[in-house]
């Protein structure tokens, strides 16, 4: 038999028990200037990216705290919430979103993740494929229609099912 092999932890870059440089910079940046909302902003995606989606809403909120225009922290916020089952606060925070920005794209973007939500709730085909066994919708499944076929997002293309 032997000992089992190591897997390189490149190979898992995810991993919450590891040491991630990106968050260590962007949290010595904050040491400096706790008001720069890009740093912070950017340490909340790095949470998200990093699957701590609790730590990424609580920096999500702490750059509209800094920031109450700041669209893109209320739709991937929205998102975070999502992923953690958290939809009324994920609603309210679309809506809070959709007051709060005055950026056309933004606006649309964070008017459809409501309206996706509202769907998926009222048991209406979703905007997102469902992870199986959980009530949170995921970005991974999202179909991208092209011409008569769709692209699924992780990678290929199937026959558009309507």
């Amino acid at each position: 038999m032997g000992t089992p092999r190591q897997l390189p932890s490149r190979l898992y870059p995810n991993r919450l028990d590891q040491t991630n440089p990106r968050l260590e910079t962007l949290r010595q940046l904050l040491a400096d200037n706790p008001a720069n909302t890009f740093a912070r902003y950017g340490l909340a995606m790095e949470h998200v990216r990093s699957g701590d989606l609790d730590g990424a809403v609580r920096e999500f909120e702490a750059v509209l705290t800094t920031d109450p225009k700041y669209s893109a922290a209320y739709y991937h916020g929205g998102q975070a919430l999502e992923k953690l089952g958290k939809l009324d606060q994920a609603r309210d925070l679309y809506r809070r979103g959709i007051s709060a920005t005055r950026d056309p794209h933004a606006l649309s973007e964070l008017q459809a993740a409501l309206e996706g939500l509202a769907a998926w709730s009222s048991g209406l085909a979703p905007a997102y494929e469902t992870r199986p066994g959980t009530r949170s919708r995921t970005p991974e499944g999202v179909l991208f229609r092209v011409q008569s076929q769709a692209f699924v997002a992780d990678g290929g293309f199937r026959r558009d099912p309507h």
